[in-house]
């Protein structure tokens, strides 16, 4: 019965990540009663077991009555945010790793030395920082990956040079 219960567990989970199930529908309901019965046994493994899937159930009971929470990280949240800007599910970015990459650069590379105990700047210094060296050196560098972009792209598509000869081109002697 417990490989059972462990399947249906599974599946309302892939059912609440795929199609954005919330905890009133049946299959919760379902596993909850499982668990009751199973943590009401006599059988110490089993109690312990029936605790822990009942903790479980009331965790995700309370991250789902948050629609934002759930819907952030879930297929069907990926789809409703295609939806609302118009543009493919491939290209929702699904993850924080871009903004976690640049606030790692920005303490790493413009506030470190700044730092006094491991704590950042006043808030006046930082946006001093910010404004004089960081926002400069961001769009120095976008302009400079843009520039090199631009002579590769003109190199790829350059008719080829007429001033010298092509080595598979034989001079006379």
């Amino acid at each position: 019965m417990l490989e059972k219960g462990i399947q249906d567990g599974v599946g309302m989970l892939h059912e609440i990540i795929d199609g954005g199930m919330i905890t009133e529908e049946p299959e919760y309901n379902a596993e909850l009663r499982y668990f009751k019965r199973l943590a009401a046994k006599s059988n110490d493994i089993d109690k312990n077991k029936g605790k822990a899937g009942l903790a479980f159930l009331a965790y995700l009971q309370s991250y789902l009555k948050l629609r934002d929470f759930w819907l952030s990280w879930s297929p069907a949240g990926a789809r409703e945010a295609a939806n609302r800007l118009g543009i493919p599910v491939e290209k929702v970015a699904r993850t924080t790793n871009a903004l976690d990459s640049f606030n790692g650069h920005l303490k790493g590379k413009y506030l470190a030395h700044h730092m006094h105990g491991g704590r950042l700047p006043r808030l006046d210094y930082w946006v001093l920082i910010y404004i004089t060296d960081v926002i400069p050196t961001f769009f120095a560098e976008w302009a400079a990956k843009r520039a090199l972009a631009s002579y590769y792209s003109h190199m790829r598509h350059a008719p080829p040079s007429t001033s010298s000869p092509s080595p598979i081109q034989f001079q006379s002697r």
